[in-house]
């Protein structure tokens, strides 16, 4: 008899969790897969290599500029990168700052003026020190070279995500740009807050990982490195093809990690325990 189908993840153990991410990511990887290959198309053609392609006949990379000679040259095609560049230019033309706006005081709270006067102005002064604060941020993030970043990459694959956390290893908020190939979800919905779920796979320090207080200790020591740039074949291919391997050696060892964010809702099995969170 096969298994009841379950719609939550509330009741799978720990030991199963990866299993299920599993399953997920393959959803996600085959629903994507043509989308890549136009993705890898756009990429080279940004970096200037126009007449590479993946050829689905073959299951190969085909570069027909090879054949080309002094006496059969292929046609010429304007940079992309220039048209591209030019767009992201003007969307990010706008010098914008972040702003932090005063709580709202309820009047109706204080008895005597002077309360209510003396309220607004610790309002006022609270906003401005997150908004100063935020604008520091702002400047150690290098957030006026990330957001162009994005921008290309939503140029060239539709979609690009931009991650803020809180590093444990480092300790201090950190921010990072992954692209369509590092993040797997169901592309037909629109909005993110919709997604059943969220997958970031990207190549780690062996060496950040084992420093890493997330991580149980006596997994760790079951890890091996695989030296990927990523995830996906398609943009292993690429990155292969455009930096070469990777270097071998035990300090630059890096591993595929996998973090999973499920939307999840209250129920009889998850209750108790998020109380006890």
């Amino acid at each position: 008899m096969p298994s009841k189908p379950s719609y939550t993840t509330s009741d799978v153990q720990t030991k199963q969790i990866g299993q299920v991410i599993d399953e997920m990511m393959n959803t996600s990887k085959q629903t994507r897969w043509g989308h890549e290959r136009r993705w890898y198309d756009n990429d080279f053609f940004y970096d200037g290599f126009h007449f590479r392609y993946v050829s689905r006949e073959r299951n190969k990379i085909i570069d027909a500029q090879e054949k080309a000679t002094i006496y059969n040259p292929l046609r010429a095609i304007p940079k992309a990168s220039r048209q591209l560049d030019g767009m992201t230019n003007l969307l990010i033309s706008n010098n914008y700052m972040p702003v932090v706006y005063p709580e709202r005081v309820n009047k109706s709270m204080y008895e005597q003026p002077q309360m209510y006067e003396v309220a607004k102005e610790e309002a006022k002064r609270i906003a401005s020190s997150s908004g100063h604060w935020i604008e520091e941020e702002f400047k150690n993030q290098d957030i006026h070279l990330k957001i162009p970043h994005m921008t290309l990459l939503s140029g060239k694959n539709s979609i690009s995500y931009l991650k803020i956390w809180p590093d444990a290893t480092n300790e201090k908020i950190k921010t990072l740009v992954r692209d369509a190939y590092d993040v797997y979800t169901l592309g037909h919905l629109n909005e993110l807050e919709n997604e059943p779920f969220l997958i970031e796979t990207a190549p780690r320090l062996i060496s950040e990982m084992k420093a890493d207080e997330n991580f149980d200790k006596e997994q760790l020591e079951k890890i091996s490195p695989d030296n990927r740039f990523a995830s996906s074949e398609i943009k292993e291919a690429y990155m292969t093809a455009r930096y070469g391997g990777k270097a071998g050696s035990d300090q630059a060892a890096t591993l595929i990690q996998k973090e999973a964010f499920i939307k999840e809702y209250l129920n009889d099995d998850n209750e108790k325990m998020i109380k006890k969170q």
